[in-house]
């Protein structure tokens, strides 16, 4: 099994927070969520990523692995947009069907995330204060967020994943970190910053970087993020103008004399009008 990382698991339930609290406030009506933008497009539409992991170590020949993913829009049902996907390298391919529900049951996410949850986590309006990103000053909400104590029990197991991290194999885990984000009302998060044992930071460098995909030039918002823990850095093209936005992410991690490449691209895009 795949873990998330203790600092991407603190970053999906900052995200998600606002929905998990219809839960605790007695909503049970379902809420529409397009977290990865296929709403936005029609059938046909196909977005074809390539991904490429280069392992480097000391005493051993450099390793390279290189993988393609093509996602297309087959069906809108009224309660699912309906994706082919398709994966594979050197001609070995594999299909599969996914998906993704038009609408999320808040009580369903409380469950699957509790971190999400406020009784996981308490947030405090800090008022106004501007980003700087690529020379222009952007007025920000900032807002703190604290995880209390024993917040990480609720991942499986009630232990922190990760391979020679801080609280591994301790049920309940340790205090949560204190978040800070900023957030712009047109742009979103522009910055973010974690302290303690699960620092992660995050900002935005650009918000309008052109980048060719065939005959086809997306605008895309430029990003990094660094979690000192695992030796991680993170750098992310975004577009809203694809589905599931990303057009270039770049992952390096550095652990000792080990060092792992991750590049995933967008290499093709179609685009069909709903």
């Amino acid at each position: 099994m795949r873990f998330l990382t203790p600092s991407i698991l603190l970053f999906v339930a900052l995200l998600l927070a606002p929905i998990a609290a219809r839960a605790e406030e007695g909503e049970t009506e379902k809420v529409a969520v397009d977290a990865t933008g296929w709403g936005r497009f029609g059938v046909g539409t196909m977005i074809h990523h390539r991904k490429t992991t280069e392992m480097a170590m000391p005493g051993m020949a450099p390793r390279k692995t290189v993988r393609e993913t093509r996602k297309t829009l087959v069906r809108i049902t009224d309660t699912d947009y309906v994706v082919k996907v398709e994966q594979g390298s050197e001609g070995n391919w594999k299909t599969t069907e996914e998906k993704i529900a038009k609408t999320f049951d808040p009580g369903t996410l409380a469950g699957m995330l509790p971190l999400a949850s406020g009784q996981a986590m308490k947030r405090e309006a800090l008022g106004k204060e501007s980003v700087t990103v690529d020379g222009t000053a952007y007025e920000c909400e900032k807002v703190k967020v604290t995880m209390k104590a024993g917040a990480f029990g609720g991942l499986p197991g009630g232990r922190m994943p990760g391979r020679g991290m801080p609280g591994r194999g301790k049920p309940g885990g340790a205090a949560g970190p204190t978040t800070t984000i900023w957030e712009h009302a047109e742009h979103g998060v522009l910055k973010m910053t974690s302290s303690g044992a699960w620092g992660m930071d995050m900002e935005v460098t650009k918000l309008d970087t052109p980048v060719k995909v065939g005959d086809v030039t997306l605008r895309c918002k430029a990003s990094t993020m660094t979690m000192s823990q695992s030796g991680t850095t993170i750098k992310r093209l975004e577009s809203a103008d694809v589905p599931e936005d990303l057009v270039r992410s770049e992952t390096t991690v550095k652990q000792g004399p080990m060092e792992n490449r991750t590049v995933e691209e967008l290499i093709g895009f179609v685009k069909k009008a709903r």
